[in-house]
C-alpha cells in the first residue's frame, strides 16, 4: 500500500481557511440560530429577537418554520406567527398531518387575535382533513390529533398556554413532534 504524499503547507492552510470561513458563514445564518436555540422559552426569545419578515423567504424546512412560529407565539407576536403557520401549510403539500398542525396553530393564533369567525373556519378545515395521526409539542405539554382537537376548538376558543421547556431537549420528537402513538 502506498502512502499519500504530505500536502504542501500552503494547501493545508488554504483548506483550513476555507473550512473556517464555511463554518463562520453557517453559524451566522438564521437557520443555524434556529437549530441551536433549543425549544425552551429562552430559545424562543433569542429567535424572535433576531427574526425579521425577509427571513421568512429563507425558511423552507418544516421544522425550522414551526420553531420560528412557536418562537413568535411564545413572544406574543401573533400576526407574524400566523404568517409562518400559513407558509407551513402551503409547504405541506399532500402531508395531511403537517397541514393539520399548520391549520390548528393558525386557528390558535386567530383566536388569540380575537378573530373567532376566521378561527372557526380554519379549525373546520383541519376537521375536514380527517387526520388520525398524533402530534406532540412537549414544550407546551400538548399531544393531540389535529382533526379531533380542531373539533374541540370549534366549540371552545384556544386559550394561551406557556412554553414550559427549559432547554434544547424539550421537543425531541421528529417532524413537529409527530408520533404514531396515541
Amino acid at each position: 500500500m502506498r502512502s499519500l504524499p504530505e500536502p504542501a503547507p500552503s494547501d493545508l492552510a488554504a483548506w483550513k481557511d476555507r473550512l473556517a470561513r464555511q463554518k463562520a458563514k453557517e453559524e451566522a445564518s438564521f437557520a443555524y440560530l434556529i437549530r441551536s436555540a433549543g425549544w425552551g422559552r429562552a430559545g424562543s426569545e433569542k429567535i424572535a429577537k433576531l427574526y425579521s419578515e425577509p427571513q421568512l423567504g429563507e425558511l423552507d424546512d418544516a421544522t425550522l418554520l414551526i420553531r420560528v412560529g412557536f418562537a413568535l407565539y411564545d413572544t406574543e407576536r401573533y400576526e407574524e406567527a400566523l404568517r409562518i403557520f400559513r407558509k407551513l401549510f402551503d409547504q405541506a403539500g399532500q402531508d395531511a398531518l403537517s397541514q393539520g398542525v399548520a391549520l390548528v396553530w393558525q386557528g390558535h393564533l386567530l383566536d388569540l387575535l380575537g378573530r373567532r369567525d376566521e378561527a372557526v373556519q380554519t379549525y373546520q378545515k383541519a376537521v375536514d382533513l380527517k387526520v388520525s395521526g398524533h402530534v406532540q409539542h412537549a414544550q407546551y405539554n400538548m399531544m393531540y390529533s389535529p382533526s379531533s382537537y380542531a373539533a374541540e376548538r370549534i366549540k371552545e376558543p384556544f386559550r394561551r398556554i406557556e412554553n414550559t421547556a427549559d432547554g434544547a431537549a424539550a421537543d425531541p420528537l421528529r417532524k413537529h413532534g409527530a408520533t404514531d402513538k396515541p
